[in-house]
């Protein structure tokens, strides 16, 4: 039979594993560093551009939602989202991987003997 102890220890160890398994369940996310920042320049007001953008998620995030994403984002700018690289240091904890796209210039093709 277990004692009261034994069950509390149970069932709080239950809900600690629910809340770490939860972690992972963070859909990936435009990532705004200094969002929350009251000292920031950028403090609530809207861009104007984006040379890049990052995307947080977990490491079992479906790159094709990344990469859709950030395509969006660089898109609201009139630019195409170009893979830089990725990293485990920018995002936190709940979204651990970074991966960062270059918002890129259309390029537009020369349209000959139309003056």
């Amino acid at each position: 039979m277990m004692t009261l102890n034994q069950i509390k220890i149970r069932v709080l160890f239950g809900f600690m594993l629910l809340a770490l398994s939860a972690c992972s369940l963070v859909p990936p996310y435009v990532f705004a560093p200094d969002e929350f920042n009251r000292d920031a320049e950028s403090y609530r007001t809207e861009r104007t551009d984006r040379e890049a953008v990052t995307i947080c998620s977990s490491r079992s995030a479906d790159p094709k939602i990344i990469a859709t994403l950030a395509g969006n984002e660089c898109a609201r700018f009139g630019r195409t989202a170009k893979f830089s690289s990725r990293n485990i240091s920018e995002c936190p904890f709940s979204a651990v991987v970074a991966t960062i796209y270059s918002c890129q210039k259309k390029q537009t093709l020369p349209v000959f003997g139309l003056y």
